[in-house]
């Protein structure tokens, strides 16, 4: 039987408790931590060979996780590849990545989100983390859904 590990985070106190999946409502949960992050890596990048892609979205899946403070299961990672991306004056090797999450990211979050992010890239890709773009954005939980809801149900 699965266990969750909830990381508690109020101003005033942190804590961690662990939670029965037979005994929570993963939708409770979810909507209790308000927070599902996305990835969504677009690079000019071609031919990544398929263990490569995987590691890439494996890794990220942690980062945001980690960061985040959300457990992997709930993260979603999206790799897309060959997009024609031009960017400062040439069509060298490049990323943007769209780092979504519902609820609030905190500039220390974000710094610390985009400094892995750009890290992996540069030695998953060999892309310099000066041709990488991250755009943060935090959504309202009724324009995020899930299982036929949506997170202000």
């Amino acid at each position: 039987m699965g266990c969750f590990l909830v990381y508690e985070n109020s101003q005033s106190s942190h804590s961690y408790k662990s939670i029965s999946r037979s005994h929570v409502d993963i939708y409770s949960l979810l909507r209790t931590n308000k927070k599902m992050p996305l990835l969504k890596l677009k690079t000019n990048t071609a031919d990544i060979p398929v263990a490569v892609r995987a590691e890439i979205q494996k890794a990220s899946s942690l980062i945001l996780a980690e960061e985040i403070g959300k457990s992997e299961e709930f993260v979603m990672v999206i790799v897309e590849t060959e997009h024609d991306i031009y960017f400062s004056g040439s069509t060298e090797p490049s990323a943007y990545a769209e780092i979504k999450n519902v609820g609030t990211l905190s500039p220390e979050v974000t710094e610390k989100i985009s400094h892995r992010l750009s890290n992996l890239l540069k030695d998953k890709l060999s892309i310099p983390p000066n041709r990488c773009f991250l755009e943060f954005q935090e959504s309202l939980r009724h324009l995020w859904g899930w299982n036929g809801k949506t997170f202000a149900s």
